[in-house]
């Protein structure tokens, strides 16, 4: 089989979840299973940049996996891979010496799955195991072949899940104690709830590694700064809400050094701001995001910040910025510019920002006049 790894089309990632029922989830009322909701988040917060694909077969073991995986994989080329599957391997009928898998047998069902997977891409995601009361499962209630599952088994089974994609270097995503007994439909599948829960904790872990390196994502957040999803940089709309940081520098004469943007901008071109601001992308602080913008817009590092308030602005452009001030005498002449983001840099004294604006308040950023209040 040739090397196809990361293969993608005009851009797009193909994502593959494989497994079992529990991945296309039976017997909801809605679509509402993890990996549609998986599908709806991708193509929400990611503006299509992955297409995924739901691989799950009712019944299914690894042995099963094994016998359809590669024709699986060959027809789709994905770029990223989540196994859901060992809640089969793990059931019995009559007794417990008598497994439809044996442990042993299913770690190495396991490792030729990855060896398979890593044929198509280095990017391979293990889902734990979990299941709801035993009083419905042993049997489960809906068998006509006496399939019994237990709590105690389906934990050793999906801690033989989790030794495989630890011993692999793999991303084990653990919902052992995720769901209770109340989130599941039958004992067995996961209900709307169960889902939903799953698809929470597979998405916050997705999310970091799934961001292609050269785009850039901004965090949005809701009207209490809570994180809600991430979008391109720039490609937000006037619903959406962002966090930015803006930091403000004085120096021992009291002054303030402002910033200009460049007139490509297309927020607030040419217009004064604060030394530095920045739109925080996935996973920043707020601390992290200025620090790393003062170092990439003006060349400064290894400086002290303090912390100043957190305020929600809203208008053409809607984000939480929190306030940072720093003393720093600083030669203009000696900093290395950052010409796409910083157009001018200038001292002014607090009484000629005053001044300007009153003259014109539209030569500064949204809030600005907000945020000197704040700074005097």
């Amino acid at each position: 089989m040739s090397n196809v790894k990361n293969l993608s089309y005009n851009g797009i990632m193909n994502i593959c979840t494989i497994g079992d029922s529990i991945t296309w989830g039976p017997r909801l009322p809605f679509r509402v299973a993890w990996a549609n909701l998986l599908r709806n988040h991708l193509e929400k917060n990611f503006d299509n940049l992955y297409s995924l694909y739901d691989l799950g077969v009712d019944g299914d073991t690894t042995k099963n996996l094994l016998q359809r995986f590669d024709v699986e994989m060959s027809a789709r080329k994905p770029g990223l891979i989540i196994f859901n599957i060992g809640i089969n391997d793990s059931l019995f009928r009559g007794t417990e010496d008598y497994p439809e898998t044996p442990l042993q047998d299913f770690e190495v069902n396991m490792e030729l799955l990855i060896e398979k997977a890593r044929k198509f891409t280095d990017k391979i995601v293990v889902l734990g195991l979990v299941k709801g009361s035993d009083l419905l499962t042993t049997p489960l209630i809906q068998s006509t072949t006496g399939k019994s599952y237990t709590k105690e088994r389906t934990k050793i089974y999906d801690a033989k899940l989790e030794e495989v994609a630890r011993k692999n270097g793999l991303m084990f995503v653990d919902i052992n104690e995720l769901l209770t007994d109340a989130d599941f439909d039958d004992g067995l599948h996961p209900n709307i709830n169960g889902h939903i829960k799953i698809f929470e904790k597979v998405s916050s872990k997705l999310d970091k590694i799934l961001l292609i390196k050269h785009e850039r994502y901004a965090t949005l957040v809701d009207q209490t700064d809570n994180e809600i999803g991430y979008k391109k940089l720039d490609a937000f709309d006037e619903n959406d809400i962002v966090r930015v940081s803006a930091l403000w520098i004085t120096n021992n004469k009291g002054e303030v050094l402002l910033a200009k943007r460049p007139t490509n901008k297309r927020r607030d071109p040419n217009r004064w701001g604060p030394s530095v601001a920045a739109v925080l992308e996935n996973g920043q602080t707020y601390l992290e995001a200025i620090k790393q913008a003062t170092k990439n817009e003006i060349g400064i590092e290894g400086f002290v910040t303090i912390e100043g308030k957190k305020l929600l602005v809203t208008g053409y452009n809607n984000f939480y910025c929190q306030l940072f001030s720093s003393q720093l005498d600083l030669e203009i002449k000696t900093l290395e510019l950052n010409k796409e983001e910083v157009a001018e840099l200038k001292w002014f004294s607090r009484s000629e920002i005053g001044k300007l604006l009153l003259a014109n308040p539209y030569h500064f950023v949204q809030a600005f006049e907000k945020y000197f209040d704040l700074m005097i």
